[in-house]
């Protein structure tokens, strides 16, 4: 305006001419800022996501877990120390469960039939790490592993009605020790089992773990029941039973009942 006003200032000439470079300088300057930003923002990954939204692979909104597979000649070798191990483990339950004899090897006799259950399910286990056996994929074992779980739950709880008969003393105290141990390792191994994963590093890392945890469960249920037979034959204690359920409907006195409705409803 005042160059507009006074066109022969020199000036005014003057000061356009340092206003007009100082906005080049600003705009040129501007630009860099510009240019420095994109470059830094095309070095980031996921430059096209928003941080508000889930991203693809996270917090299970795109992604699935990878299908029940086969493990491979190298994954077996790699778990083939522990297989050997819960091999070891069942053979010992067995051999454990085969010294009693009499009352305490009977058929119904609850601690016994679980133990034998539960020392069927690690063989299972043990096998499919040398890819034998009806284990056929990881899906499979971690259903094994769940009612591996399950059945030493149910032995926990029948187990801890039988330590009522035993006596106060340090084979009690020693039983309970071991007994109490055993719902933390179920929960543990329920929980491995439940985990979802993705890939098959991940599927193959929890295989490990599930061999692992099923270990030291079984390792804990063996000792369980060792301790438990010397209490029933150090106090001449009763085994807990299975009672079978062979109830049938008396048929004769439901047909006698039938008769005298029909008699009374003439």
């Amino acid at each position: 305006r005042t160059l507009a006003a006074h066109p022969g200032s020199a000036a005014a000439r003057e000061n356009l001419d340092v206003f007009v470079d100082m906005w080049a300088w600003l705009l040129a300057d501007a630009a860099k800022l510009a240019r420095e930003l994109l470059d830094l923002t095309d070095e980031r990954p996921d430059k096209h996501q928003y941080s508000s939204l889930p991203r693809p692979g996270k917090h299970g909104t795109t992604s699935k877990p990878l299908k029940a597979v086969r493990l491979d000649s190298d994954e077996q070798a790699k778990i083939a120390k522990s297989g050997l191990e819960m091999k070891m483990m069942s053979s010992e339950m067995d051999a454990e469960t085969e010294k009693w004899q009499g009352a305490a090897a009977d058929e119904n006799n609850d601690i016994v039939k679980r133990a034998k259950n539960m020392s069927s399910m690690a063989f299972a286990m043990y096998q499919f790490t040398k890819g034998e056996g009806r284990l056929n994929t990881t899906q499979d074992l971690f259903t094994q592993a769940e009612y591996f779980a399950e059945e030493a739950n149910r032995l926990y709880k029948i187990i801890r009605q039988f330590s009522y008969q035993v006596p106060a003393g340090t084979t009690k105290k020693e039983l309970l020790e071991q007994l109490d141990r055993v719902p933390t390792y179920v929960q543990q191994l329920q929980f491995t089992v439940k985990e979802p994963t993705v890939g098959r590093a991940a599927t193959f890392s929890k295989v490990d773990n599930v061999i692992q945890e099923t270990k030291t469960l079984m390792n804990v249920i063996s000792k369980v029941v060792t301790t438990c037979f010397d209490c029933a034959n150090k106090y001449s204690l009763c085994m807990p039973e299975r009672v079978p359920m062979h109830w049938k409907p008396n048929l004769r006195k439901a047909s006698t009942f039938k008769s005298e409705n029909s008699v009374l409803n003439g």
